[in-house]
């Protein structure tokens, strides 16, 4: 899809199957938008995918109250997240089911 013209955000496909994303200055970004250009966004310091704002998964707190080396808490509270597909992850981490980002456990 081009997307001259288009106003940022605007939904997009791209010519690859199920390459969905957002018009981010007059390209389809299927990657994540970082305010200048839309990298891959599969790095843990601009991971997203579908044209979304990159997020840094980058040393993310878990906000458990377990005790240190436990299943739930095996960093006292402080464990590096990853990017997974496009999404910050903890890998199992219990105390982040959702996944994670700089912020805290979603």
């Amino acid at each position: 899809m081009d997307c001259g013209g288009k106003p940022d955000t605007t939904p997009c496909v791209t010519d690859l199957p199920g390459e969905e994303g957002q018009c981010r200055s007059g390209t389809c970004c299927t990657g994540c938008w970082n305010g200048s250009s839309c990298p891959a966004g599969r790095s843990a310091s601009e991971c997203g995918l579908g044209g979304v704002a990159c997020e840094s998964c980058v040393g993310c707190q878990t906000f458990c109250n377990q005790p240190r080396n436990t299943e739930c808490n095996p960093e006292w509270g402080f464990t590096p997240c990853g990017c997974l597909e496009g999404l910050c992850t903890l890998d199992a981490e219990m105390c982040c089911p959702n996944g994670c980002n700089a912020q805290g456990c979603l």
